[in-house]
């Protein structure tokens, strides 16, 4: 390692320093929104002066910087084929498109994950890219302590930092005092960081519940692990089903997001035989292994993988300092004097030949335009590639609506639908019965287009009438859509259709063009586009239900054909009228009232 090279983990509660062989940790003091306060800002550096003095006009120190997870997003991007010029443009736009804050308000970095295949029907030439982002203002408190204090900061993720001790890692668990940092590796990049609720402490407060003493004396029982859970008799049992039940804690909150088959274990709560209880606890063959240590101040796992990973070849994934924190560098107040300065002294020496001077602009302005002009084409060209990378890569909602309707049941209600981009699909609304719902899900996994379909609640309404449904599914990737056709459903006779592809009744949905909802009637002269009837044609409609009369006849006065009976207590609702059998169920718009817009 570059002697000259200094490196930082910020912790929770502690900053730890490694230069060489020369650990140190600082205190850190953090507000109720997790940034430092001015006066734990004050102290961290009155702590660093003693061990790194100011370097006056010399330039500023290197150093590497390891951020824990807490806060850390990752995504996976896939870029287009994209030239080298044009890759920050288009890694902001994914950016933008990923988090839910604009790239200007984080601080982030991407890297392309080596070996990593883009998924079907991506375009040629299309590269997978890992992206790391966390909110400016916490670099920025960072980046700002860091650069008073005479060192020009690179940050980049602990996790990363803490795989570059071991080999192959595959997934990495950091134990710390009262929190754990759990992540899984691809090609030596983290995919995948997650913040634990369990550290050292829980151990503690388990053998205090156990043992029923205090928590200094389950201190002291910690310090003495290997000989105390050795002990014979009731006090030896205790302590051994006190470790394992902390342990058992940790292995529920680590086995949902790990699925592989080898765990390395670092941090100062790594105590001896954790790693086996804790493989005990996981199961499944998981082997865990513990991270080579040394003891010291200032030497963690992260801070001895930044010392190693500080020369060629760098961490994987670095995140940019924030603009803010560089204009903080020593002597960026001075810098607008000094530049006004160098202004007025280059006019002086111009004035002479001013006439030349004030006519060259214009001249390289009509040259700049000719080349702009000659290079127009190739740019409307890459750009419309990329456009049309965009489009054919959206998702395929409209597919998903056309297959819910086909396969959408007589009298079902759908009372919230929603769809992401991943193809995840959420439905909840009401079926006539339980039958229903079973042929419903049939239908939409036998249509090809869904991977999966899950009913999660099925209940019946107060009044036993009807089912509560709540039901999730997952459509399929592109490659395997790719020669599916579906279906188009029409409405029996002509009427009561929400569009094409829309079976009639299909609840909620609009015709296309912004027509009437599926299941209204079409009346005369309403038009062939699928628009509302004119102001006159539901005015009659509204007469004719105010009056008892269907819209193909007049109906009997209760407004049911005969031989059908309603439940005791339940009436219809104002406008609806159930015909004979064999005729489509209508339902007829209720009258405006007056002076309400149409």
């Amino acid at each position: 390692m570059n002697p000259q090279h200094v490196c930082f983990e910020f912790g929770r509660d502690a900053l730890l320093v490694l230069a060489g062989d020369t650990g140190l940790e600082v205190p850190l003091q953090r507000g109720a929104d997790g940034r430092l306060t001015p006066a734990g800002r004050a102290a961290a550096l009155a702590a660093l002066a003693p061990v790194f003095p100011p370097r006056g006009w010399q330039a500023a120190r290197p150093a590497w910087c390891a951020v824990g997870a807490r806060g850390v997003s990752l995504r996976r991007l896939l870029l287009p084929p994209t030239a080298p010029a044009d890759r920050d443009r288009v890694l902001r736009l994914q950016i933008e498109a990923e988090f839910p804050l604009s790239p200007d308000e984080l601080a982030w970095g991407a890297v392309p994950l080596p070996g990593a295949v883009p998924p079907a029907g991506a375009a040629p030439g299309a590269q997978v890219w890992l992206a790391a982002a966390v909110r400016r203002e916490l670099l920025a408190d960072y980046a700002e302590l860091l650069t008073t204090a005479g060192f020009a900061p690179l940050f980049t993720l602990a996790a990363a930092a803490r795989a570059s001790l071991g080999n192959e890692v595959e997934a990495l668990l950091d134990l710390g005092p009262e929190g754990a940092e759990f992540a899984t590796f691809e090609n030596g990049a983290p995919t995948l960081l997650r913040a634990l609720p369990w550290g050292i402490e829980n151990l503690r407060a388990a053998l205090q519940r156990a043992l029923g003493v205090s928590r200094d004396e389950a201190e002291r029982v910690l310090t003495r692990w290997e000989a105390d859970t050795a002990a014979p008799g009731e006090y030896g049992r205790l302590v051994n089903q006190a470790i394992d039940s902390a342990v058992a804690e940790l292995a529920a909150l680590v086995r949902p997001v790990f699925t592989g088959r080898r765990l390395h274990l670092s941090g100062p709560a790594s105590l001896p035989g954790l790693a086996i209880r804790l493989a005990r606890a996981l199961g499944a063959g998981i082997v865990c292994e513990v991270l080579p240590r040394t003891g010291g101040p200032g030497r963690s796992a992260a801070a001895l993988g930044l010392q190693r990973a500080a020369a060629p070849p760098a961490p994987v994934l670095q995140l940019s300092a924030t603009a803010a924190a560089r204009a903080l560098a020593p002597g960026a107040a001075a810098r607008p004097y000094a530049l006004a300065a160098g202004l007025l002294a280059l006019g002086c020496v111009l004035l002479p030949f001013g006439e030349a001077w004030v006519r060259q602009p214009a001249l390289a302005r009509r040259l700049a335009a000719l080349k702009t002009e000659r290079e127009h084409l190739p740019t409307i060209d890459r750009e419309l590639a990329f456009l049309e990378y965009l489009q054919t890569n959206q998702p395929a909602y409209s597919d998903a609506l056309l297959v819910l309707a086909n396969a959408a049941p007589p009298g079902a209600k759908i009372e919230n639908l929603s769809m992401t981009q991943r193809g995840e699909v959420a439905l909840r609304g009401a079926m006539q019965n339980a039958t229903q719902v079973t042929e419903f899900r049939k239908k939409l996994i036998d249509s090809g287009f869904f991977a999966s379909v899950v009913v999660e609640e099925q209940s019946p309404t107060p009044d036993r009438q009807r089912v509560n449904v709540r039901l999730g599914a997952q459509w399929k990737p592109l490659a395997a859509r790719a020669n599916l056709k579906i279906p188009v459903t029409t409405a029996p006779n002509g009427g009561g259709g929400g569009g094409p592809g829309m079976p009639a009744g299909f609840p909620g949905m609009m015709s296309e063009g912004g027509g009437m909802p599926m299941g209204m009637p079409t009346p005369a002269g309403g038009g062939s586009d699928g628009g509302p009837p004119p102001v006159a044609a539901r005015r009659s409609a509204a007469a004719r239900a105010a009056r008892g009369a269907g819209p193909s006849g007049p109906m009997p006065a209760s407004g049911l054909p005969e031989g059908i009976t309603l439940p005791p207590g339940v009436v219809l609702p104002p406008g609806v009228v159930i015909p004979s059998e064999g005729a489509p169920i209508m339902i007829t718009p209720m009258p405006l009232p007056e002076g309400q817009p149409q």
